[in-house]
């Protein structure tokens, strides 16, 4: 008996342990994540618990380029890019750009220029479904200013190195620094090129519209700031033209809608995000409806504030509703079934807002706590207070202030405090195994994995804000009693952020963890 006993136990651990070792290996694995490491000189690819570890683009630049931006994975997973400028008593020079095949099998040399010419890159990005690369650099023959500058748009293919269609503008010799923001772009059907505007409208560098096609058609048309209205989405451009608007399409074709304002005035455009209603609005917030059919500029609101152009409308993801501020500061939506507007009453002073709930809620956050606004039945309801972070009135004013940070499928929400929610009011606090990273007043990054519980997090080591020295960690927000997390780097920048599924095809075998 006692044998047959013992014989059952041994066989009943062996069974366990072989469960137990299926269950670990059926464990789903965590993501892959990328970082810069300024130890290295290069990025570090590997999965959220540092397991599997790669290396990638070391040696394309040396110690003083310490500020890196825009890195950038191809729809096909086999290249990037990225952007790296040079730090130095609070502030930033100019930004240059480099690529890689993520294999590390060739080199975007294409976008490099020599150290001796001044260079800057404003815009780079790729097309949304094809490795095409969009690229405007501006440059000067030396390093000084008084010398005349010249904006460089180019389309890049990666895979042979060239450069499929060039337009050079030049932009003489008072011109300074561009900015991401003064360009608006839009992406013709299948890739067949793109459509790149300016709104700068600096020292008489006038506002272009310039097209660039992958078979090298180029056509530009020069204008200026206030005349220029916005891009649509298929490519098409609007100019204000006497006392209307008038649509440019692509096949050639025009549209003429008339406006009963001033058409000196700023003019811009926002179209829903299923492309089938285009609202006008100009610098006073006021809107108008453009009836394709009918070819009206139909009025929705034609109240006139302060001279100030007022921020674009906020669409629910269906295209239903827009969400927007006029510029005496009162919020409204625009119901796009009735055509109609309606405004919302007591919103709470708030940092930001979004959409929540299919589209019928608004959510306004606020320091510490976060409001919720029924637009239909223009209900709020205040969530509990779940911070005792108060935010100075500067941070105000700085995005990285935020202080909640909801992952995409709003399971969890982030904060400032080194909190993690869940479950509306449920938290657990959280640190990073760095000393560097616990001495921070407050996290201030949280870049959420779309699909999965983990989260990078950052915290800035200076007050310099930007481009101080910056700690990472990652960390699982599943997990129960301990919190999976780990150090990830100290560097310059915030360059931090989930791989791509298409990249982890074309990544090299592990390096040996260093």
């Amino acid at each position: 008996m006692r044998w047959r006993t013992g014989y059952v136990l041994a066989l009943v651990m062996i069974m366990v342990v072989r469960i137990g070792a299926r269950s670990q290996d059926d464990a789903p694995l965590p993501p892959y994540l990328y970082y810069h490491s300024p130890a290295i000189g290069g990025f570090v690819i590997e999965r959220a618990d540092g397991s599997d570890h790669h290396t990638l683009a070391l040696g394309f630049t040396d110690a003083t380029q310490n500020i890196l931006r825009d890195v950038l994975w191809s729809p096909s997973g086999r290249w990037v890019v990225w952007q790296t400028a040079v730090y130095r008593e609070l502030s930033t020079s100019f930004y240059r750009a480099w690529g890689t095949r993520v294999d590390g099998s060739a080199r975007l040399t294409v976008l490099e220029s020599p150290h001796d010419i001044w260079v800057d890159t404003p815009l780079l990005t790729w097309a949304p479904d094809r490795d095409v690369l969009l690229v405007v650099q501006i440059t000067r023959p030396s390093d000084g200013l008084g010398e005349p500058a010249t904006a460089h748009y180019r389309l890049i293919e990666p895979d042979t190195n060239t450069i499929l269609a060039n337009h050079d503008i030049p932009l003489g010799t008072s011109f300074v620094m561009a900015d991401p923001r003064n360009f608006e772009m839009v992406w013709l059907p299948d890739a067949r090129g793109v459509v790149v505007s300016t709104v700068w409208d600096l020292a008489g560098a006038p506002a272009s519209i310039v097209t660039l096609g992958t078979t090298g058609i180029v056509s530009t048309i020069t204008t200026t700031q206030r005349q220029f209205a916005g891009l649509l989405p298929d490519g098409a451009y609007g100019l204000l033209e006497g006392r209307g608007l008038t649509i440019y399409r692509n096949d050639g074709s025009t549209e003429r809608y008339p406006l009963d304002t001033e058409t000196e005035v700023s003019h811009r455009f926002s179209t829903s995000p299923d492309g089938l209603t285009v609202l006008a609005f100009d610098a006073f917030g006021r809107f108008w409806r453009l009836d394709h059919a009918t070819l009206q500029a139909v009025p929705i609101i034609t109240k006139a504030g302060q001279e100030q152009l007022p921020p674009v409308p906020l669409w629910s993801s269906d295209g239903a509703r827009a969400l927007y501020v006029d510029t005496d500061g009162v919020y409204q939506v625009y119901e796009r079934v009735s055509d109609t507007v309606q405004e919302l009453f007591d919103v709470p002073d708030h940092l930001h807002w979004a959409w929540a709930d299919d589209d019928r809620q608004v959510l306004f956050y606020q320091a510490d706590r976060v409001t919720v606004y029924d637009i239909v039945s223009h209900q709020s309801t205040t969530l509990e207070r779940w911070i005792n972070f108060a935010l100075s009135n500067d941070d105000l004013f700085n995005p990285v202030g935020y202080p909640f940070y909801p992952s995409p499928d709003g399971r969890y929400v982030g904060t400032t405090d080194r909190r993690i929610y869940f479950d509306g009011s449920s938290f657990r606090e959280f640190t990073i195994h760095s000393a560097a990273v616990n001495i921070s007043l407050a996290v201030e990054l949280y870049v959420w994995h779309p699909t999965e519980s983990w989260a990078i997090v950052g915290a800035n080591l200076t007050e310099a804000g930007c481009c101080g020295a910056t700690a990472f960690g990652a960390v699982n927000a599943q997990s129960t009693s301990v919190m999976q997390q780990r150090e990830l780097t100290i560097g310059r920048g915030d360059i931090a952020g989930w791989l791509p599924d298409s990249v982890i095809p074309h990544l090299v075998p592990p390096a040996p963890s260093p």
